[in-house]
């Protein structure tokens, strides 16, 4: 957010959504250092609901993690179409293309928000992305999902116990 507001002023409001882990406090503390009080806000965690009253206002979703495994948050921001900034972990690495369907981190902030800077000046790049990354989010993988746990249940020798009533045992 300090890079962004110092490329662009004014050109940026951040809502970090999800359940304080004890670290809340040192980055309001962070925040207000900054002087970003008016730009950075803490949502907290929030229900369907609430989370697409914040979506629908939104325009890039941001995920810097270390480790991932599916990165269900990313996929679902990719499928509704919005700007991706994503570190390439975990399947991001797999499903996601720099440049073409999001804008990839690697560790240097003040890069990467100027490629997010670019990006929004140049509004044929930014819809190309965001089309782009709407397919990329609604690939297969459900489809893909369900075909194995039906592979599961019908290969020789293996299948899921259950009880007389269907359920899982």
């Amino acid at each position: 957010m300090q890079e962004l507001r110092r490329i662009r002023p004014g050109g940026a409001e951040l809502f970090v959504i999800g359940p304080d882990i004890g670290e809340q406090e040192g980055l309001q503390e962070q925040v207000r250092g900054l002087g970003l009080d008016d730009a950075v806000h803490f949502a907290g965690p929030a229900d369907r609901e609430r989370l697409a009253e914040l979506i629908t206002g939104s325009n890039v979703f941001v995920s810097l993690s270390d480790v991932e495994g599916f990165a269900m948050s990313s996929h679902e921001a990719l499928a509704l179409g919005l700007v991706c900034v994503l570190t390439p972990v975990g399947q991001l690495a797999a499903d996601t293309t720099d440049g073409v369907d999001s804008l990839h981190h690697h560790g240097d902030l003040a890069v990467t928000a100027a490629r997010l800077a670019a990006l929004a000046e140049d509004a044929t790049a930014w819809d190309t992305l965001r089309h782009t990354a709407a397919g990329t989010g609604q690939d297969t993988f459900v489809d893909e999902f369900v075909d194995a746990v039906r592979a599961v249940g019908t290969e020789p020798g293996r299948r899921i116990r259950g009880t007389a009533d269907g359920r899982r045992a």
